[in-house]
């Protein structure tokens, strides 16, 4: 008579083992879940940081170039209006000159406008250049800030799939379900 007692006993606690494994294994899907959804969160926020910085950056070293750009345009209109005037102050000088000393105020002119043609144009090409570098260093800015967007937003982790999740938890609950049957040799039959 002890048997189905024992049995009973044995069946009550296999069931109760059973059950605890299943609410295991649904704890840890639903805190599985739960920890995936904050690392996702926590990754988009971390990347919208990220992508705020770099642009915000990106903006500041551009005006900072916009503002060199114009200092350097405006020192060279400084510099080719200093030269302008010296070359109008030598020409009168030579002109009061030339006379008394009888040598040709036309090619005193002209040798004066020409170094000032040439002052005036070589100070244009070095603006040119500056400009071109700065155009460039602009670029270079913008691809930088790019890189840096794009590998903040490839940081970002998904948001995890509840089907996902709860597909996961059944697998789990199958595999618990199945490790606790016993098969009845006399039937066939699986009991838990």
């Amino acid at each position: 008579m002890c048997e189905p007692i024992t049995a009973a006993i044995a069946t009550i606690s296999t069931q109760t083992m059973m059950a605890a494994s299943l609410g295991i294994a649904a704890l840890s899907a639903g805190a599985g879940y739960m920890a995936q959804q904050k690392q996702a969160e926590s990754s988009a926020k971390y990347a919208a940081q990220s992508q705020a910085s770099a642009i915000e950056s990106m903006l500041r070293q551009t005006e900072d170039l916009n503002a060199r750009g114009s200092e350097e345009a405006a020192a060279t209109a400084l510099r080719t209006e200093d030269a302008r005037r010296k070359a109008q102050s030598a020409s009168s000088t030579a002109n009061a000159s030339s006379e008394a000393a009888g040598l040709s105020f036309d090619a005193l002119m002209g040798d004066y406008d020409r170094q000032y043609l040439n002052f005036a144009d070589s100070q244009m090409q070095q603006l040119g250049f500056q400009t071109d570098q700065i155009e460039r260093t602009r670029e270079g800015l913008k691809a930088q800030t790019e890189s840096r967007v794009n590998t903040a937003q490839s940081q970002i982790k998904p948001a995890p799939s509840l089907f996902g999740t709860l597909a996961s938890f059944g697998a789990d609950a199958m595999g618990t379900v199945q490790s606790f049957q016993v098969r009845d040799p006399f039937t066939g039959n699986y009991t838990i």
